[in-house]
């Protein structure tokens, strides 16, 4: 028996599909200090994120030794968590509509395809929003790694070394690198399966971690001004945090479905779907409302062609 599709169920395929794409192409959000919240914001709201409030060798360590005589924990070297506050001042959106008939006479594939095409463009959106932070006002390392023919795991090394130098912890930092760059990096013999230790590299194209970083992210919207090609960063560098739009009280009932899709890290994407009887026209919207600040400027190393 043939499966029918009505808009509902039409929706619900490609929302569903728009939000595994959304999630995948945010993924290098993780390596930020981040806020994930499924509950309801506003635009304007004002958010207050935990981060990490020491960077390798910037600042003063708070260890010190514990003071037998006074038996004293709250006062020597005593520090506090501290906060950024992130506004949720971006709101974008992606809307499309879908006919009756079409609905009827799609395949459930195609649909999905339609669905990972506008979960991905939301996203690139988001995250070409986000990387417009790495310039060289807000971090001012930066290392040479090259051009994309010449960059392998050597001059990756190269870039560590530095924030290592600076008292980074690797595996506390991820890498994001260009498209091109990433590419190149995919074909270094040091991913071949056999000295790599697995073929995640030639079967999926991934680099699941490398030289003690925690991640590495290919960022095809990175920014490429001033012969950015890449990024190591460590989670206090920037600040991001999304929250659920609701739609008002007098509006929510204007709409035949209204839903707060998240997945299992939080991230957040709202679906409006209204449908007009007079022309048989069902349309749909995905949504984000997030925002994103500089935190500490000495937390990322910025990788240049030249």
């Amino acid at each position: 028996m043939a499966l029918t599709i009505d808009t509902n169920l039409a929706g619900k395929i490609i929302s569903s599909n728009a939000l595994e794409a959304f999630t995948n192409r945010l993924a290098p959000l993780q390596a930020f200090s981040t806020s994930f919240d499924s509950e309801a914001g506003q635009v304007g709201d004002r958010i207050e994120i935990p981060f990490v409030t020491k960077f390798g060798n910037s600042g003063t360590s708070t260890v010190s030794a514990f003071n037998v005589s006074s038996n004293d924990y709250s006062n020597a070297g005593a520090a506090e968590i501290e906060s950024v506050t992130v506004s949720l001042g971006t709101h974008v959106k992606a809307t499309w509509s879908l006919q009756d008939v079409q609905a009827s006479q799609y395949a459930v594939a195609q649909l999905e395809r339609f669905g990972n095409q506008k979960g991905n463009d939301l996203a690139t959106k988001i995250f070409g929003d986000v990387s417009a932070k790495w310039i060289a006002s807000n971090f001012t390392n930066t290392t040479v790694v090259g051009v994309a023919s010449a960059f392998d795991l050597d001059a990756l090394l190269t870039a560590r070394a530095e924030v290592v130098g600076r008292g980074a912890n690797p595996s506390d930092c991820s890498v994001l690198l260009a498209s091109s760059h990433y590419n190149s990096l995919l074909g270094d013999t040091a991913f071949q399966a056999d000295a790599y230790g697995g073929s995640e590299a030639i079967r999926l194209g991934v680099i699941p971690a490398i030289a003690g970083f925690q991640a590495v992210y290919e960022c095809p919207s990175l920014p490429t001004t001033a012969n950015l090609v890449g990024v190591i960063t460590h989670p206090s560098a920037l600040a991001v945090a999304f929250r659920y739009l609701a739609p008002s009280g007098s509006g929510g009932g204007a709409y035949s479905r209204t839903d707060r899709l998240t997945n299992d890290l939080g991230m957040t994407m709202g679906y409006r779907q209204f449908y007009q009887p007079e022309t048989g026209i069902d349309f749909a919207t995905i949504e984000a409302v997030y925002g994103c600040s500089v935190v500490n400027g000495d937390a990322a190393e910025l990788l240049l062609s030249s």
